[in-house]
């Protein structure tokens, strides 16, 4: 089970162990809790483990408090069946914290990358 708990000993910050745990893990689904959101995210049947990410957390460790605000904007988002989008700055950011949150939520991805290169044929 990962758990943002290990990324945030690395904080030395006690007031980030209590915005972000894991609660449980089975095998139908995995509840973590950002701050005061609970996110349950339930598994299908046949699992994509290679599409859950892995590392990002370590990346963007130590979690700042704007990043933990992401991720609970995030939760939120995610727990009542929005969709969501970060906007920013020019750079890999916004894409680390989404993939972190799906990370620690053991939420399976595809990524797919546009630009003004990309054509519909």
């Amino acid at each position: 089970m990962l758990s943002l708990k290990r990324v945030l000993r690395a904080n030395r910050g006690s007031h980030l162990r209590s915005l972000c745990s894991s609660e449980g893990h089975s095998q139908s689904h995995t509840t973590t809790l950002i701050g005061d959101v609970e996110v349950v995210v339930k598994h299908p049947k046949e699992r994509k483990m290679d599409l859950v990410p892995s590392g990002y957390l370590e990346q963007l460790s130590p979690l700042s408090m704007e990043t933990m605000s992401h991720f609970r904007w995030l939760a939120q988002k995610y727990t009542i069946g929005q969709d969501s989008m970060l906007l920013g700055h020019v750079g890999p950011l916004r894409r680390h914290i989404v993939l972190a949150f799906a990370e620690a939520c053991k939420i399976e991805v595809e990524y797919l990358r546009l630009s003004r290169d990309t054509t519909g044929t």
